[in-house]
């Protein structure tokens, strides 16, 4: 999420003094912009409407997979599929085991999680939904 490109787009649309305004995010959202709305005057009701809960079972066997052959890509989507990765994979060991595996970051906050646990993306993608990730990924291949 680009804090400031969500505020500059507010600021062109109308002032946000007193404008109330709802986030529903997860539980683990950054503060960074509710307290950049409020900042502006804005009256913000930050709500955590969803909870990350990491996979544990291997119903179709996909996880198993993976830990035998490894991947040619991971996207991360958010710091929790880091973190939800990291604790069920220990994704340092991966990347060592298979030294040609690649990283892909939704956007910066991502990478900073990635870079918490000393990785690096291979590529981190400018705008930070879906698409952009992948063609970021199209982009490097």
């Amino acid at each position: 999420m680009n804090v400031k490109r969500i505020i500059k787009a507010f600021q062109k649309y109308q002032s946000i003094d007193n404008i109330k305004i709802a986030l529903l995010r997860a539980e683990e959202a950054n503060p960074e912009l509710p307290k950049s709305l409020e900042s502006l005057g804005a009256i913000v009701d930050d709500v955590a409407c969803y909870r990350t809960v990491a996979e544990t079972e291997d119903r179709n066997g996909v996880a198993e997979m993976f830990t035998n052959e490894g991947a040619d890509w991971i996207t991360f989507s958010s710091g929790s599929t880091v973190r939800n990765f990291d604790l069920r994979f220990d994704l340092k060991k991966v990347c060592r085991r298979f030294p040609d595996l690649k990283l892909a970051s939704i956007g910066p906050e991502t990478s900073k999680v990635l870079n918490g646990l000393d990785l690096n993306p291979n590529v981190e993608a400018s705008l930070h939904t879906s698409e952009g990730l992948l063609k970021a990924i199209l982009k490097h291949s």
